[in-house]
């Protein structure tokens, strides 16, 4: 059997510092050999060490070593595989994870850690994907709402352009009547009907271009203002048709 200590390896500056530590942590509860107490005194770890490697091959000093150098070796591993940690799975997921990891052909600790990885990573991609498309939601939502505030705009120069021109429509109506009487009773003949004819298109392409504006908000205006005159002007030349053949008679 090997001597006790006989694991350490001096030139392990790391491994040295680490048994000294030890040492010190297990010398202040009280659970190293009595024997002991010239080695608890050397400061130097290449000195710890050395006087390690000279205890005699005695059962307390094996146990002593083989309980220092199992600390070391899990030292080792979490230092390279991280914190070592258990826990209780339930066993239909126990069974699960069994099979899944013979199916990939590695082991529980490497699947669930291989699953615990793809799960950090896909979050990570959905919160990603999500903040993404709440960027995009919201850039979206700006752009209604300036087309909203546009539209809004143009419809409300529209209906201040119509007020306007029905205003003064009034106006000129108001005045003709004050002057001339009421224009209900009043007809066309047939000389006067193509001089009203010009007026009329002359005030519809006035009104047309503020109609266009509420056509663009897509609202539904009904028929457009040249069509309703077209069929005023046909009225009126009906009425003078009408006239005429009562003329005749």
């Amino acid at each position: 059997m090997a001597p006790p200590f006989r694991w350490i390896d001096t030139n392990d500056h790391g491994q040295l510092e680490w048994i000294c530590g030890y040492i010190a942590r297990r010398s202040t509860k009280g659970t190293l050999p009595v024997s002991w107490s010239h080695i608890l005194s050397t400061r130097n770890n290449q000195a710890v060490a050395e006087r390690l490697m000279e205890l005699p091959n005695e059962i307390e000093n094996r146990e002593t070593s083989r309980l220092m150098k199992g600390a070391w070796q899990t030292h080792q591993y979490r230092r390279q595989n991280g914190k070592q940690v258990s826990f209780q799975l339930p066993i239909v997921t126990l069974k699960q994870l069994d099979a899944l990891s013979k199916r990939t052909g590695y082991s529980k600790v490497q699947t669930l850690s291989q699953l615990i990885s793809n799960a950090v990573e896909d979050q990570r991609k959905d919160a990603a994907k999500l903040k993404r498309e709440r960027e995009s939601f919201n850039d979206s939502l700006k752009k209604y709402q300036v087309t909203a505030q546009q539209a809004e705009q143009v419809y409300c120069d529209a209906v201040d352009g119509l007020l306007s021109v029905l205003a003064e429509e009034i106006d000129h109506r108001c005045r003709y009547e004050e002057r001339f009487g009421e224009l209900d009773s009043l007809s066309l003949d047939s000389g006067s009907i193509d001089e009203y004819d010009k007026l009329v298109k002359k005030r519809v392409e006035k009104i047309e271009p503020i109609l266009e504006k509420l056509k663009m908000r897509r609202a539904d205006i009904g028929q457009t203002m040249r069509k309703r005159m077209e069929e005023k002007i046909r009225v009126h030349e009906r009425e003078d048709y009408v006239d005429e053949s009562a003329g005749e008679r």
